[in-house]
């Protein structure tokens, strides 16, 4: 099965959809934003298939790098202003974001 983290704890109703998909999930435990080195830390701590993350997490290549075995990225928020995209095209890593939530 493939697995993802969550960056922060989303609404529960989001997480049993992806698990009902035949998702394996890793929730970031901490109430709040993660700091750079805790995300890179937890990102570092597992080959991810793929990472959820908010609009106050910044992704860039330090990022991607922490868990190269990622193909998706997908930012739980309306814009993607915090993930840089020429790192992302570079590494071959789809991003994706939820328009008109």
């Amino acid at each position: 099965m493939p697995t993802i983290y969550v960056t922060r704890r989303i609404p529960e109703l989001g997480l049993a959809m992806l698990r009902a998909k035949g998702f394996t999930l890793d929730v970031s435990e901490k109430d709040g934003v993660l700091t750079k080195e805790e995300l890179l830390g937890a990102l570092r701590a597992k080959p991810y298939d793929g990472v959820l993350s908010l609009l106050t997490d910044t992704i860039n290549g330090e990022v991607f790098d922490a868990v190269p075995t990622a193909k998706i990225f997908a930012n739980y928020a309306v814009g993607f202003n915090n993930i840089n995209l020429p790192d992302a095209k570079a590494r071959g890593i789809t991003i994706t974001n939820t328009p008109g939530a």
